[in-house]
């Protein structure tokens, strides 16, 4: 007979509710958004890119629950740092949309163009890395294919997709405050830092490898993961022509009602 789990959530059932009304979002708008082009993006290339880091968005904040559900809270600031991540991919997308296909190309074929040149990969991949390559040249408008030739073929490789247009996460911030300060945050915990790795613990100096059930972490990492994803969706929702503000602004109301339950910080 299996041992039953432990299930160590201890976080506020409005916040919870909240989680569901995040997903609930997401999921009208992806659905939205292909019924409105009826499947074929008018920009093929952005419109790929933002559907592959909608998906990593959704696992993403699925992912923050379940860790509170398994009372480790205390990594969240990690996942969330990431999340971040890929709201600042859809913020360099969306922001101009004369830019959008490059910088959708940018970000679905950088890795590749790394593949191209290692030599622990045999001729024939390498190969078919050029082939996917030119592929997804072939859909960009004439106006910019020339540019993302360059970039795959003439520019260093960064690891940074979106350089050099942008020199890193900070760049792209820019001074949006609010994300500037969650940004900074959540970067002492991706780093292993004192601080960014028990500032979710609710007792920071029991020092323990256990799981813990602490009300304020969790609801924390809840309350954040949830207004990541509600700005990343409303950014690629509004980008592909749905009308999102009045749902954008009646959630955006619950986050602030919400907030105060982690005031602390």
């Amino acid at each position: 007979m299996k041992e039953e789990i432990e299930n160590f959530l201890a976080a506020d059932i409005v916040i919870l509710h909240f989680h569901d009304k995040i997903q609930e979002f997401g999921v009208l708008v992806n659905k939205n958004i292909a019924k409105i082009h009826n499947n074929i993006s008018p920009k093929p290339t952005a419109g790929s890119a933002l559907w592959s880091i909608s998906a990593n968005i959704f696992s993403l904040h699925r992912s923050i629950l379940a860790l509170c559900k398994n009372g480790w809270s205390l990594a969240t600031p990690i996942i969330l740092r990431t999340m971040v991540e890929c709201y600042l991919n859809v913020l360099i997308i969306t922001t101009d949309d004369a830019s959008s296909e490059y910088f959708g190309f940018k970000y679905l074929f950088n890795f590749l163009k790394k593949n191209l040149n290692d030599k622990h990969f045999s001729e024939e991949d390498r190969e078919g890395f050029r082939k996917q390559i030119d592929e997804g040249l072939k859909k960009l408008p004439n106006n910019i294919r020339n540019k993302a030739k360059d970039f795959i073929f003439k520019k260093s490789f960064n690891s940074y997709w979106y350089s050099p247009e942008y020199s890193g996460p900070t760049k792209v911030i820019g001074q949006r405050n609010d994300l500037k300060r969650i940004y900074a945050l959540f970067s002492g915990a991706t780093h292993g830092g004192l601080f960014g790795l028990n500032f979710l613990k609710g007792k920071p100096d029991d020092v323990h490898p256990n799981p813990r059930k602490d009300k304020f972490s969790q609801n924390f990492a809840l309350i954040y993961s949830n207004k990541i994803m509600l700005d990343a969706f409303y950014s690629i929702g509004t980008f592909e022509g749905l009308q999102l503000q009045e749902s954008y602004n009646f959630l955006r109301k619950n986050f602030l009602e919400l907030k105060p339950l982690v005031k602390k910080l």
